[in-house]
């Protein structure tokens, strides 16, 4: 269980390695690391990963795959999807 509350900004964006449109992919990463997107995410409850914008006071709760079965379903299809596996 993590401890409450358990905040954690990443910050970080990927491309599939087999995207049928990678320039589009590149714009849409562009934007999801503009201020304009953080503004939206802030709106719908997230915490934004810049500086310029300004935190919420209420976080969503994750506490991630709940079975071991549901943790590697999700690794395979990471490792598929960003690591050519």
């Amino acid at each position: 269980m993590p401890l409450e509350p358990a905040y954690v900004t990443v910050g970080k964006i990927a491309i599939s390695a087999h995207s049928a449109h990678p320039h589009a992919a590149l714009l849409f990463a562009d934007f999801e690391l503009s201020k304009e997107s953080a503004e939206i995410h802030r709106k719908f409850g997230h915490g934004p990963t810049r500086k310029d914008v300004q935190g919420v006071s209420t976080f969503r709760k994750f506490y991630g795959a709940k079975t071991r079965e549901e943790v590697l379903k999700w690794d395979e299809l990471f490792n598929r999807l960003f690591l050519k596996r």
